[in-house]
């Protein structure tokens, strides 16, 4: 099974970037004195193996996420309530029990081309259940879309999806972290990110690719494509503001003007002939990856390709 590295990526921004991993605090960077010690309840018998899995991890999840919304709040004071509502809420006492007593998780499965793959779900709060299931129901939908696309299984035995114990989102290695669809649109109405339905396609295949403006084309690709809106990108409803009049070096615009030259099935060959290759993320694509995505593509197209590839940066 292919791993990807665990990718960080803001979900507010029109171009999403990386954050390093936390720190660990000091105390004068906890607003609120520490969390409370977290002790794992049993795992009960009559759950999915990937809630079982998740279940035996949730007090990492709490932890890492405590001190990862920390670090993140120092980037963003201007936006610091937001930070310490999740900051309150994951130092809240008997949080884990609560998450376990009210068995606060939800399961799917995606039927895909190459079977089915489980999807679990598990979220911090009571209020989060109907938000959760919506976005399952959403990934149920999308999956299916990108596996067809990138021609082999999900890279992952299942897909976890962590609920609304951060801010932001993270994807990667069949695991998506991500902030509650509420608290999201609260945020990002001071920003006009867009849509959060976007936002799951785009960590979902970050388990296929690493490289961000590569991904953004997945995200829009499946998106749209899950509205019924084809594969032509002259129909698409979310574009990231590309415009194949106005051409741009940013972030997924480069590969939008290729896919406009080369056609779904050229591009799609392109895809899979890089994705054993693992372009990176935060780096320029090598010259192994450009040449494998130019041999896919029409002779005439190619010298315009490379030029567009040899553009990205992240």
């Amino acid at each position: 099974m292919r791993r990807k590295p665990w990718l960080l990526t803001t979900l507010w921004l029109l171009a999403a970037c990386g954050v390093p991993s936390p720190t660990e605090p000091t105390p004068s960077d906890d607003p609120f004195g520490g969390l409370p010690p977290l002790e794992t309840p049993p795992i009960p018998q009559d759950v999915s193996p990937a809630i079982s899995s998740m279940l035996g991890r949730v007090a990492a999840k709490i932890i890492f996420s405590y001190h990862e919304n920390q670090e993140l709040r120092a980037r963003n004071p201007s936006r610091a309530a937001f930070y310490d509502q999740k900051l309150a809420m994951l130092a809240t006492p008997g949080l884990i029990d609560e998450i376990f007593d009210d068995r606060r998780w939800v399961d799917g499965e995606a039927t895909t081309v190459h079977g089915v793959t489980p999807i679990g779900a598990i979220f911090p709060l009571e209020s989060m259940r109907g938000e959760c299931a919506d976005a399952v129901l959403v990934l149920e939908q999308s999956l299916p879309i990108l596996v067809e696309f990138m021609g082999e299984p999900f890279p992952s035995t299942w897909l976890e999806l962590w609920y609304g114990f951060k801010m932001g989102g993270t994807g990667g290695s069949g695991q998506i972290n991500i902030v509650d669809r509420t608290m999201s649109e609260a945020y990002n109405s001071q920003s006009g990110f867009g849509s959060y339905e976007a936002s799951l396609a785009h960590e979902a295949a970050h388990s296929y690719m690493s490289n961000e403006a590569l991904t953004q084309f997945l995200e829009l690709y499946v998106y749209n494509t899950r509205l019924g809106l084809g594969t032509d990108p002259l129909n698409w409803e979310r574009t990231r503001g590309w415009s194949p009049t106005t051409p741009s070096p940013f972030g997924v615009n480069g590969v939008m003007d290729i896919y406009v030259v080369v056609g779904h099935d050229a591009m799609q060959r392109a895809y899979r002939a890089i994705a054993p290759l693992g372009p990176a993320y935060g780096r320029p694509l090598t010259d192994a990856v450009i040449a494998a995505f130019v041999a896919q593509v029409p002779e005439e197209h190619r010298a315009f390709v490379e030029e567009r590839l040899r553009t990205i940066i992240a």
